[in-house]
C-alpha cells in the first residue's frame, strides 16, 4: 500500500475503470464464496457481485481480465512479493495461522484491544486498510498468541519436552477445525495471494 495514494476503487479491467465494492466484509463474502468445487457460473456471479455498474464487465472478453483485476486487488496491490524466510528459519509450521470465519471473534477483539475499532459498528473500511491494521495487531491480545499456538514448530530444537507437550496440547485445542477441503483452502489461498486460482 502506498502512503501518498489512497487505496483504490476502481479497477482497470481492459482499459476502462470499473468501480467495486471495497469494503472488508464484501471480500470476505466473496472469499467464502469462492470455492474449488464452484461452478463456473458461480465464481462468474461471485466476481460478477464485487464490481459495481457491471452490465459491462462479465463478457468473454472480458472476464479473464477483470478475474486478475480482483485478484490484484483482493491481495492488496503486492504482486511482487519477497521470497519470505522460510517456515523452519523462522522456527514456524505449514499449519494456517488463523480463519476469518472461525476465529471472526477473535480478529473483533484484536481490533477492539488494538486500535479502539469496534468492527461491528464500523460502517466502513477499505479491504487494503483492514489487513494493514490486522497484520500488525497487538502482540499481547488473544489472536497473537493462538496465531502463536498454531504455527509454531514442535520439532524446533530450540523447544524443551516440557514446552514440546505444553504447544502440542494448544495446537490441538485451537486447531482451526476444516469446513473446507483442502482443494477449497488452496483456492481461496490462491485468490488472497493473488495467484490465478483455476491453475490450483
Amino acid at each position: 500500500m502506498i502512503l501518498t495514494e489512497k487505496p483504490p476503487q476502481y479497477l482497470n479491467v481492459c482499459g476502462k475503470e470499473y468501480a467495486i465494492y471495497t469494503d472488508f466484509r464484501e471480500v470476505l463474502r466473496y472469499s467464502e464464496e469462492i470455492r474449488s468445487d464452484s461452478t463456473v457460473l458461480e465464481i462468474v456471479k461471485a466476481v460478477d457481485r464485487m464490481y459495481k455498474h457491471n452490465d459491462e464487465i462479465i463478457t468473454p472478453e472480458r472476464f479473464g481480465n477483470a478475474l486478475d483485476q480482483l485478484n490484484w486487488f483482493i491481495s492488496c496491490g503486492e504482486e511482487n512479493r519477497k521470497k519470505k524466510p522460510s517456515n523452519s528459519a523462522l522456527g514456524m509450521n505449514r499449519n494456517k495461522p488463523f480463519d476469518f470465519k472461525h476465529d471472526g471473534s477473535l480478529i473483533y477483539s484484536a481490533f477492539q484491544k488494538s486500535y479502539g475499532i469496534n468492527l461491528y459498528e464500523t460502517e466502513y473500511m477499505h479491504w487494503w486498510i483492514f489487513n494493514s491494521l490486522l497484520n500488525d495487531i497487538d502482540k499481547d491480545c488473544r489472536l497473537s498468541k493462538v496465531m502463536e499456538y498454531r504455527t509454531i514448530d514442535l520439532k524446533s530444537k530450540n523447544l524443551s519436552k516440557e514446552q514440546r507437550k505444553l504447544y502440542s496440547a494448544l495446537q490441538n485445542y485451537y486447531k482451526i477445525q476444516e469446513e473446507r477441503s483442502k482443494a477449497e483452502d488452496d483456492f481461496i489461498n490462491a485468490l488472497l495471494e493473488g495467484r490465478d486460482p483455476m491453475k490450483v
